[in-house]
């Protein structure tokens, strides 16, 4: 867009950032923006972070219309995307991994190329969905590992040790998501059982095993050595980091990337309350997400924008919350884990009953916006909210038992006369500021 408005005399030179994951130009996988929240959370803005596949289609997608390259970056973590993204500048027809070769040939001449090549590879596609469904993560450890273990040399090149690290990473958060996974089944699994909450917050508090506390120890030791032999930054208080979000992953590492210390937030909160609100709260708490098969739930960070079987106009803004330390801590459940930031929100759905009304209940970012009076909601073509920012009803009981501090609700009533054949096609707008949306439910009213 740019090229076609700038008169052809004046040459435009890229500036991509290869450093940053998120809250940036290029976030991971940049076409959808989908990566993975508990990956987001615990490895943050500015983790090791080769995407050599993705950084490779951009620079051929970007180069007709640009007059090279200076890629943009704020420390060697992005060591690879560097490499990439010159050799491909150089010469456009390179394939990624002879570039990759090249890469390990230049810098960790004593390891076989084709294992460090391999092992980049790895580390990217490692990045693909949600980590406890991706056994590979295990597999790209075990290559690093034994590359470590056949060749000593490899743990005094700092590039290597980098690529380690991410590996350790990856697997420490695949290892902990199937864990708590597993301590949250069990536990939502007693209240069920109608055992006490007790028992429920015992099972949620087990340790971690010896092999998950020697690989944690492990990815400490890295973090040190590093920081003596190239002094990257890795924490504040040991290694100088400004702050959590300039590629300090020890400050992000250990967030909650499940539901796990939000559940025992809310399990102490029930403590508090008497017999009778108490049992009324775990049911609602069991059952937060869950929507009968005629009705519809939708979280930014669970889900994803496929959900809505739409495809969004312009460029949305994906806002993750679950690396900020100070937001992360206890009180914010996963589905609130990213916003979604932008003028429209667009889905077709189905499957919705044609002669009932429903409530489209929106869980957003709380702000108040009293010069704002152009949000609206269609369904079907039909307007059913028009006026002040979010307006609607309130669901202050819900906000307070169940959602992260700083979000809200609002609801709205889809009269069935709304509905076309059980199907609904929502828009919402707002064209001067845009809104901020977490989560969004079509409950039957």
């Amino acid at each position: 867009e740019l090229r076609r408005l700038l008169p052809e005399k004046y040459p435009i030179r890229y500036y991509p950032d290869i450093t940053h994951n998120l809250r940036c130009e290029i976030p991971v996988h940049f076409d959808r923006n989908d990566w993975h929240y508990a990956f987001a959370a615990a490895l943050g803005r500015e983790s090791v972070n080769p995407r050599p596949t993705e950084y490779r289609r951009l620079q051929r997608i970007v180069r007709p219309y640009c007059a090279g390259s200076v890629t943009y970056s704020e420390g060697v973590n992005d060591d690879v995307n560097k490499i990439v993204w010159a050799d491909a500048d150089f010469n456009a027809l390179v394939p990624v991994r002879e570039t990759l070769l090249d890469y390990a040939r230049s810098y960790m001449w004593d390891i076989p190329a084709e294992k460090i090549a391999d092992g980049i590879m790895g580390l990217e596609f490692n990045w693909y969905g949600a980590p406890e469904d991706d056994p590979c993560i295990e597999t790209t450890l075990a290559l690093f590992e034994d590359i470590r273990k056949k060749y000593p040399s490899s743990e005094k090149n700092w590039r290597f040790e980098l690529l380690l690290l991410r590996a350790e990473c990856d697997a420490l958060i695949r290892r902990r998501r199937i864990f708590e996974k597993g301590l949250i089944e069990d536990a939502k699994k007693s209240l069920r059982r109608g055992e006490d909450v007790k028992t429920a917050l015992k099972i949620l508090s087990c340790s971690f095993n010896d092999e998950y506390k020697k690989l944690r120890d492990d990815i400490s030791n890295l973090a040190e050595i590093l920081f003596n032999s190239i002094g990257i930054q890795l924490d504040i208080e040991h290694y100088d980091a400004l702050n959590w979000e300039r590629g300090a992953i020890l400050e992000t590492i250990d967030l909650p990337i499940t539901d796990r210390s939000w559940l025992i937030n809310r399990l102490n909160f029930a403590e508090t309350l008497g017999d009778d609100e108490k049992k009324s709260f775990i049911k609602g708490l069991l059952a937060r997400n869950k929507v009968a098969p005629d009705e519809f739930y939708f979280s930014v960070a669970e889900d994803g924008l496929d959900a809505l079987n739409v495809t969004q106009d312009g460029d949305y803004y994906i806002d993750v919350q679950g690396d900020r330390p100070y937001v992360n801590n206890g009180t914010l459940p996963t589905s609130q884990f990213k916003i979604y930031d932008h003028y429209s929100l667009k889905c077709k759905l189905a499957g919705f009953s044609g002669d009932t009304d429903y409530l489209l209940k929106l869980t957003h970012k709380k702000e108040t916006r009293n010069d704002i009076d152009t949000f609206k909601i269609t369904v079907n073509g039909n307007v059913i909210y028009f006026g002040k920012m979010y307006g609607g009803e309130g669901t202050d009981e819900f906000d307070r038992y169940y959602s992260a501090p700083g979000s809200e609700t609002s609801s709205y009533l889809i009269p069935s006369s709304a509905i076309e054949n059980g199907c609904i096609a929502l828009e919402i707008t707002e064209p001067q500021e845009g809104f901020k949306l977490y989560e969004m439910r079509i409950v039957k009213k």
